[in-house]
């Protein structure tokens, strides 16, 4: 440590002294320590030692991130923006002694102290160097995967279901999606434009009682039936991918499960009058 790292160390001190914070965490040598993968609600000052910052990816493999020093700050980005951790778990390459303190106090110190915001300043430079060297040992999410992990932020955070899907209640504009990944509003306004909906048809063998080697049968079934018509829409635009010059009845699809045993000739026909009258509707919406 030099020697203004040194004073600027003893000012800490004394601030934690003053604000009844102490040395309170200890790095044991060759310990590995997990921390959460979410928010960090500590701010950690590396006081003696060397720590070995590790950081994990969706894989679960885990990279060498950075070391540590004397005056190294830890967790103060979390604790502040209130974005998970970048880093999730550390080693003591020697006996440490940190300070921890709170957001909040770490937000007076930064007020406070005098010198305290050219140090972080200092703490910032030095770690993007340290980071700008490991690029090419680092993988990179593409602006999609960055959109797809946000998303699912947003649903855990403040989503609500809403009758087959979830709905997050915060308005938002692409371009303040764009910030929230690093990215620009071209590149989001592109992603939501190749969202698709994709409606599948599956059989259910216990609810429909169809034994496991006639579902695919039972499944073109429903399509040459126009029971299950396979189309898609883009822009507005419908286009049917498969139709029929002679649908099979909607009887013989239907006489298969033996969910459906117990209607008579009667309502087997109002089934098929109300599929006949949604293809009719859909090959008008296709221009057909």
């Amino acid at each position: 440590m030099n020697r203004h790292g040194y004073f600027f160390m003893k000012k800490c001190h004394l601030y934690w002294r003053m604000s009844r914070q102490r040395w309170n965490y200890v790095l044991t040598k060759g310990i590995r320590y997990y921390l959460p993968g979410g928010r960090n609600p500590y701010v950690y000052i590396v006081g003696t030692g060397v720590v070995r910052i590790l950081t994990g990816d969706e894989n679960g493999i885990e990279k060498h991130l950075m070391i540590a020093g004397p005056g190294s700050l830890l967790g103060n980005l979390s604790s502040l923006d209130g974005y998970p951790s970048l880093f999730t778990a550390a080693t003591a390459e020697e006996n440490c002694r940190l300070y921890r303190t709170t957001g909040p106090i770490f937000t007076r110190m930064t007020a406070e102290i005098p010198g305290f915001k050219d140090f972080l300043i200092q703490d910032l430079c030095a770690k993007m160097r340290i980071l700008a060297g490991n690029i090419s040992s680092l993988s990179f999410q593409t602006a999609d995967v960055r959109i797809v992990r946000a998303f699912l932020y947003l649903i855990r955070e403040s989503g609500t279901r809403c009758g087959r899907g979830i709905k997050i209640n915060i308005p938002f504009t692409h371009q303040e999606m764009a910030d929230l990944v690093y990215s620009n509003r071209v590149t989001v306004s592109r992603f939501f434009s190749r969202l698709k909906y994709l409606h599948m048809f599956n059989p259910c063998l216990t609810g429909w009682g169809i034994k496991a080697d006639t579902s695919i049968e039972v499944s073109r079934l429903a399509v040459e039936s126009n029971f299950f018509p396979l189309y898609e829409v883009e822009n507005g635009s419908f286009t049917i991918n498969k139709t029929f010059k002679e649908p099979k009845p909607v009887k013989e699809y239907l006489g298969r499960m033996k969910k459906f045993k117990h209607l008579n000739e009667e309502e087997a026909e109002e089934i098929q009058e109300l599929v006949d009258y949604k293809w009719n509707r859909l090959t008008k919406l296709a221009g057909l």
